[in-house]
């Protein structure tokens, strides 16, 4: 198993059997949010686990999405997914099988 470290957002990504990224998101953008989920969908092979600030926006510091938001982002596209709370306040663990 190797592991690399790279700004999803700025360099290219080889293709992997798992893209995880934890804490990543929780300074992006709206736009960004989107692109650098998009980008580990799109060269992962078997899935993808990322984490996320839990609820409506009410910082100008960090991300939050509303759970229900991620789930009809996760279920328009048909993914097989489970989504983890309750490890700390207002985060979210989403898994994704590809």
């Amino acid at each position: 198993m190797a592991l690399i470290c790279k700004d999803i957002l700025k360099e290219p990504l080889p293709f992997a059997d798992w893209y995880v990224a934890s804490g990543s998101l929780n300074i992006l953008n709206d736009f960004n949010t989107w692109l650098f989920i998009e980008k580990m969908f799109l060269h992962a092979r078997k899935g993808i686990i990322f984490n996320i600030l839990q609820g409506k926006r009410d910082s100008s510091k960090f991300n939050y999405k509303d759970k229900e938001e991620m789930v009809n982002f996760l279920e328009e596209k048909g993914l097989e997914y489970e989504i983890i709370e309750g490890y700390l306040e207002r985060d979210m663990t989403i898994k994704v099988k590809m």
